[in-house]
């Protein structure tokens, strides 16, 4: 069965990391932070080659996993596996979507860690993307050590205002139901790009 709902507090998690992190240029060694602007939502940023490394890995947005009756694996006919840390229970409240790793047949696909509103990281083959968000400062590590960030209330104001919704913005958020769980990411260009959806009936 399909998820039925969005929870608010997964639209806010998603559009809290509305900001982009550039794929090029600037300092590589991350010892000093680029200036984070709205012209980084529509280029080819880190975060989006970050995504497409895990692209030909992901399970098909198709087909269902079956979620395991402890919560802790997801299960798909065709060997992809998503593990949870800790283990989910459906309906899914947004906090609990704080670490899940996908495997295809035994092969790292993506892994994802969220300790916390607005703070990230994901691993693809191309490496390690970042969010950090300290207040008005929202920042972001490159898998090439470039950092990019927004420089305190005035820059995170400024950035509030770029023309983007939240399938533009860094971020994960589950779409959720009594039975089952589906979890989108933005921030990838795409409409809605499903990481995986599972099931437990």
């Amino acid at each position: 069965m399909r998820p039925r709902h969005l929870p608010a507090a997964a639209v806010a998690s998603i559009a809290v990391g509305a900001f982009a992190c550039g794929s090029g240029g600037g300092d590589s060694s991350g010892s000093s932070a680029n200036a984070l602007t709205c012209s980084w939502f529509d280029g080819p940023n880190c975060f989006k080659i970050a995504i497409d490394a895990a692209m030909s890995c992901l399970p098909s947005a198709s087909v269902v996993g079956t979620l395991s009756a402890d919560g802790k694996t997801c299960t798909y006919s065709d060997g992809h596996l998503v593990t949870f840390d800790p283990p989910l229970t459906v309906p899914l409240s947004d906090s609990q979507l704080s670490n899940f790793t996908i495997t295809d047949n035994g092969a790292a696909c993506l892994s994802w860690n969220q300790p916390s509103t607005g703070n990230f990281t994901v691993r693809t083959s191309a490496g390690t993307f970042n969010q950090t968000t300290m207040g008005a400062v929202v920042s972001m590590v490159c898998p090439d050590g470039t950092t990019w960030s927004t420089s305190g209330v005035e820059g995170d104001v400024a950035l509030s205002q770029c023309d983007g919704g939240p399938n533009e913005n860094p971020g994960a958020g589950p779409l959720t139901s009594s039975d089952s769980v589906e979890v989108l990411l933005g921030g990838t260009g795409a409409s809605e790009l499903t990481l995986f959806s599972c099931s437990t009936m």
